[in-house]
Parts: C-alpha cells; sequence; structure tokens
C-alpha cells in the first residue's frame, strides 16, 4: 500500500450492514498500482436507480451505455472506477 493521502481521514466509524447491498473493492491497477480504485456494490433486484448526465451532445460511449442501461430506473449493480 502506498502512502496515506493527507485528505484522508484519521480513523473510518464501523458501519453497519446494509440490508440489500454488498460492497466490495479491488485493486485493479487503474490508476495506482497497490491500491483499491474498484468499487463495485451488488444491489437488490428491482432496486431503483437515477443518473445524472453530462447535457453535452457528444457524450462519451460510456455515458450513453449509462443512459441506456437505467431506462428502466432499476439497477442491480453499480461499479465506480478511480
Amino acid at each position: 500500500m502506498n502512502e496515506k493521502s493527507p485528505l484522508a481521514p484519521d480513523s473510518f466509524p464501523d458501519m453497519p450492514p446494509l440490508a440489500g447491498v454488498r460492497l466490495a473493492t479491488g485493486e485493479a491497477a487503474i490508476k495506482y498500482r497497490g491500491r483499491t480504485d474498484l468499487m463495485v456494490a451488488e444491489m437488490s433486484p428491482n432496486t431503483t436507480a437515477a443518473g445524472v448526465y453530462t447535457q453535452s451532445l457528444t457524450a462519451s460511449a460510456p455515458v450513453e451505455w449509462c443512459r441506456k442501461a437505467l431506462e428502466g430506473g432499476h439497477a442491480e449493480v453499480l461499479i465506480v472506477n478511480s
């Protein structure tokens, strides 16, 4: 693990389990090596979800994919990278 960021809090509170959500993190070496840089949240089926997107007419392929994936207003997985 690399040095602790000066912006990191001194400690983290104990978090209770969230009903209907499972969280995992991992090292995908997207930006840094030796750090967790990927988070996956698995949610219960039919979880309500929404997205906020750019208004640009030249939105990237990932933005267009997300718009289409959330058309129904539900999601079961959220993936966040660094």
